[in-house]
């Protein structure tokens, strides 16, 4: 009999120390859902703006290479 009650609270803690860690997961979760709503928005609001840009430019009459990216020159490492 005390073997099974030893047993069952062995158990109970185990469960608790589980449900514990399945709190904190959920919670990291959530601030990682956070985190990626926000970047998400970031990117639609920056889209709208960058297409709003190039069609105030485009009906100003600038060429569309106006509203292209440029290149960078490309890095070459120095020579010793």
């Amino acid at each position: 009999m005390e073997d099974q009650l030893k047993l069952a609270r062995q158990e109970i803690v185990s469960a608790v120390a589980s449900e514990e860690l399945a709190k904190k997961k959920v919670a990291e979760l959530d601030a990682e859902v956070d985190r990626w709503s926000g970047r998400a928005e970031l990117a639609v609001r920056h889209a709208t703006t960058i297409s709003r840009a190039r069609r105030s430019v485009r009906s100003a009459g600038w060429p569309a290479s106006a509203t292209a990216p440029t290149r960078r020159a490309r890095h070459t490492p120095r020579k010793r």
